[in-house]
């Protein structure tokens, strides 16, 4: 613990270019990581400190009156589209008219454009 304390110290005296490599090497010290690798946490671990917090959570109330509850997803029974989340967008932005319009505008330009030039 006193060690940490001198280290921590000493990186602070450093100059500033040189500290977040120093800071940064501490805290991989002080979690146990490898030098490029995550954790050596079990996933199990993981999941349980996860599980514990959603109840903890359930259990205060933290997802009571969320809004949508009891309503159905919307769009769920849709097909899949690669652009859902443009159209979702789009109509929630309230843009989808001035598209269309902006496409009426657009289409005989783009046509004329193609059109072979004599």
């Amino acid at each position: 613990m006193v060690s940490h304390s001198i280290a921590r110290a000493a990186a602070l005296r450093e100059p500033r270019h040189a500290r977040p490599r120093r800071i940064l090497s501490l805290a991989r010290a002080a979690c146990h990581t490898p030098a490029m690798g995550a954790p050596n946490i079990p996933l199990s671990a993981i999941q349980t400190v996860a599980e514990n917090r959603i109840r903890e959570a359930m259990a205060e109330g933290a997802f009571d009156n969320l809004p949508g509850q009891g309503k159905p997803i919307p769009d769920i029974d849709e097909p899949y589209d690669e652009l859902w989340w443009f159209k979702r967008w789009l109509r929630r932005e309230n843009l989808r008219e001035a598209l269309a319009e902006g496409l009426k505008r657009l289409r005989p330009a783009a046509a004329s454009a193609r059109a072979p030039r004599e």
